[in-house]
C-alpha cells in the first residue's frame, strides 16, 4: 500500500500541486469577511484565529472534504475493474487497503491545510495567540478571556478535528462506492451533505466543528470521540456488506 500510494503521488504531481494552489486560494479568500468583521470592531486578530475561522462548514467542505474525496476517487478508479479484482486473493483486504489510503489522504490534506493556514495567518499578523486579551477576536466571539489554552493547543485541536472529520467522509465515500458501484451517486450524496451543512447548519462539521465557544470549556475530546465512533461504525458496516457485493456490472 505504501508503494502504491507513493507511485500515485509521483504519477499525479500536477494534481497535488493544483490541490495546494486551491487550498492557498481558499485559505486567503474565505477568512477575509470574518477578519474584516472582527477588525471593524477594533479587535486584534491572531494566527490562532485563522485556524478557527477556516473551520466554517462551507470552506471546510470545499477546501478539504471535496478535495480529499476527489483524490481518493482517482486512487481507487481502477480498483473495481474485473481484471484487477480477479487478481485479489481477499476482497476484504482490498476494502481495508482503501480505508488505509483514506487515512493517508486525510492526514496529508489536513497537514497541507494546517501549513497553508499557518502561512496565511503569519502573513497577516505576527501574533500567535491573544485569547487572554479583552480586545481579541476570541473575546468578541466567546465573550470571555482564557489563558490556559496555547497556540499549539489550538493547532492540535483543529488539526485533529480536521483529520478525523475528513477521514470519516472518505470512509463514507468508500462504503458507498463498494455498496452502490457508482461514483456519481457517491459524489451526489457527499455534495448534498456538504450543502445541507454549509447552508443549513446540519451536519458533522457544523455540529462538531472547532469554534471559539468550544474552548470555554473545551468539549473537543468528547466531540472527537464521537466522530471516531462514527468512523468505526462506517468501516465495520461497509465491511459487513462486502459479502453481498457483486462486481459483475463493474466497468
Amino acid at each position: 500500500m505504501h508503494h502504491e500510494l507513493l507511485f500515485f503521488v509521483r504519477e499525479h504531481k500536477l494534481l497535488f500541486f493544483c490541490t495546494v494552489l486551491i487550498l492557498i486560494f481558499l485559505s486567503v479568500a474565505f477568512p477575509i469577511p470574518n477578519v474584516r468583521t472582527v477588525e471593524n470592531e477594533q479587535r486584534a486578530v491572531s494566527i490562532a484565529d485563522y485556524f478557527l475561522l477556516l473551520k466554517q462548514p462551507l470552506f471546510f467542505y470545499l477546501a478539504n472534504i471535496f478535495v480529499a474525496v476527489f483524490l481518493l476517487f482517482r486512487f481507487m478508479k481502477n480498483h473495481f475493474k474485473i481484471n484487477f479484482l480477479v487478481r485479489q486473493e481477499n476482497i476484504g483486504l482490498l476494502y481495508t487497503k482503501h480505508c488505509c489510503a483514506a487515512g493517508y489522504l486525510a492526514f496529508c490534506v489536513s497537514l497541507i491545510q494546517a501549513i497553508v493556514t499557518l502561512g496565511v495567518g503569519a502573513f497577516h499578523t505576527p501574533v500567535l495567540i491573544n485569547f487572554n486579551q479583552i480586545n481579541s477576536a476570541f473575546y468578541f466571539y466567546a465573550d470571555a478571556q482564557i489563558s490556559s489554552i496555547s497556540f499549539f493547543g489550538v493547532f492540535a485541536v483543529t488539526f485533529l478535528f480536521g483529520f478525523i472529520c475528513i477521514f470519516m467522509f472518505l470512509l463514507l465515500y468508500i462504503a458507498l462506492r463498494w455498496l452502490t458501484g457508482r461514483d456519481f451517486i457517491c459524489f451526489i450524496i457527499i455534495l448534498l451533505v456538504g450543502l445541507l451543512d454549509s447552508y443549513g447548519n446540519f451536519g458533522v462539521v457544523s455540529y462538531f466543528g472547532a469554534s471559539y465557544a468550544d474552548f470555554v470549556p473545551s468539549y473537543h475530546f468528547l466531540s472527537l470521540i464521537g466522530i471516531a465512533a462514527v468512523c468505526a461504525m462506517i468501516f465495520y458496516a461497509g465491511k459487513a456488506c462486502l459479502k453481498y457485493k457483486e462486481f459483475l456490472h463493474e466497468k
